[in-house]
């Protein structure tokens, strides 16, 4: 059996991978899966989103389920408003995160805001085929539809800015008075991250804060290809910044002289500050992740764990042995406490509390760590993606094995070479892509690694 979901949800294209009644059929299987009696949704800027949470709501309502609407929301809202109501048995987010406007996206939800396990995505996934093979069952009786519908969209945002208000009461003055800049790409952290800023701090600049799920004037995907000229329009206007994807569980860190911050050098920074603070000693990041992370944390006493790509692997991970800080080079910190989730409001958050703790300005932090080149890039593939990493994977085993320090398999394949160099090649999880990282002490050393792994994959495409 096929699992429908991904690496984070089900993803895909009104149309072209899936129909309406392909939606009716998975928010029955979800239901079905829970026994729903009680659930929430939410759903992004899109302009797809809006009328997909109607069908899914008009579903259940007919299934006999009670339903509440979250509005426009972030992803991390939602989560926190399921951890901290407990009288719903799930709730559906109607998100494709960062992925283009095209693309639609169903995330679930557990009654504790956990995004749901993989085995619980089988069992989703086993439920929907199977409702396929029983058409002619009869599953809608008119006795069962309900009419209680309401809209608690107020009551997730207020409810998601006590959570963060309940981590952080307090800034210093000066931290209150420092130029700040979010950018919110137009989408759903505009209602949440957004409404908190303007409350807390003021001297910040809102950049692209108007709802438009056609998301005008950027990618989704807060990468710094995507948000530069963001960054370079704000340069020597503010001191810090932060710029958001889609559904704001994302938040890549910039600053006023143009630099911007991966997730995993942010990480690293706030590992090390809890540390000291909350005796943090030990972090779950994926195999995504710098060099500089086994680099600098296991010599300041916190073990290195690696897992998967995806925030669900690093989640899943942190619940299963209690550890309470994760982070994605891709922009976002998961803080247990708070919820099994990124946040990118609460990156940016402990980011300025590193800021506060340290006195001193977020380059200068960064300048105390080892400093490497990271080149990103992604190829398109027609055919099996699967098959063709595996055929990719075998060339650059060949060619790089005997090299390596280190190889890791568990999501790709990721090489550590010596002197801070490494490649990781793995296949998407939400898109028809195999992913390329490269990363060395010079930008020119990354970007010919990453043509050498490009040229081998045009060999095999070229078969």
């Amino acid at each position: 059996m096929i699992n429908i979901f991904g690496t984070s949800g089900i993803r895909g294209i009104l149309g072209e991978t899936h129909t309406i009644e392909d939606i009716v059929r998975i928010v029955y299987a979800i239901n079905e899966y829970f026994n729903g009696k009680n659930v929430v949704i939410g759903y992004d800027c899109r302009k797809h989103s809006f009328p997909l949470t109607y069908i899914a709501a008009s579903s259940l309502l007919i299934y006999g389920v009670d339903v509440s609407i979250a509005g426009v929301i972030s992803t991390p809202a939602l989560q926190s408003y399921l951890k901290r109501q407990g009288r719903f048995e799930y709730g559906i987010m109607f998100t494709a995160s960062h992925n283009p406007k095209q693309y639609f996206g169903i995330k679930v939800f557990d009654h504790k805001g956990i995004e749901v396990s993989r085995d619980k995505e089988r069992g989703i996934s086993e439920i929907y085929y199977s409702s396929w093979e029983r058409r002619d069952e009869q599953k809608i009786l008119w006795e069962k539809s309900r009419t209680k519908f309401q809209d608690v969209t107020e009551e997730v945002i207020e409810n998601y800015i006590e959570a963060v208000e309940s981590i952080f009461p307090t800034f210093d003055d000066w931290i209150n008075e420092l130029k700040m800049a979010a950018d919110y790409c137009n989408c759903s952290s505009l209602n949440t991250a957004g409404r908190y800023l303007s409350r807390k701090f003021s001297k910040v600049i809102h950049v692209n804060n108007v709802l438009n799920g056609r998301f005008p004037n950027r990618e989704p995907e807060p990468t710094p290809e995507n948000i530069k000229e963001i960054v370079s329009k704000l340069k020597g206007r503010i001191d810090v910044g932060v710029s958001f994807d889609g559904d704001g569980d994302r938040g890549m860190i910039f600053d006023g002289k143009g630099n911007i911050y991966w997730g995993d050098e942010i990480g690293v920074i706030v590992s090390l500050m809890l540390k000291e603070d909350l005796g943090v000693d030990k972090i779950v990041t994926p195999i995504s992740s710098s060099t500089i992370v086994n680099d600098v944390l296991p010599r300041e006493g916190i073990e290195v764990i690696w897992t998967k790509v995806g925030a669900k692997n690093v989640v899943d991970y942190m619940i299963e042995q209690n550890i309470n800080l994760g982070f994605e080079e891709n922009g976002g910190l998961i803080y247990l406490p708070h919820i099994a989730g990124r946040d990118g409001l609460i990156t940016f958050l402990f980011t300025l509390k590193a800021i506060e703790k340290r006195k001193s300005e977020l380059e200068k932090i960064r300048g105390e760590l080892p400093k490497t080149f990271v080149v990103k890039r992604a190829i398109y593939i027609k055919e099996d993606k699967d098959k063709a990493f595996n055929k990719l994977k075998e060339k650059i085993l060949a060619k790089y094995g005997e090299k390596a320090e280190n190889i890791i398999s568990i999501d790709g394949v990721k090489i550590f070479f010596e002197n801070n160099k490494a490649l990781l090649v793995r296949p998407s999880g939400t898109e028809p892509k195999i992913r390329i990282f490269t990363e060395a002490k010079t930008l020119k050393e990354a970007e010919n690694l990453c043509k050498e792994i490009i040229g081998m994959a045009a060999e095999i495409s070229d078969r």
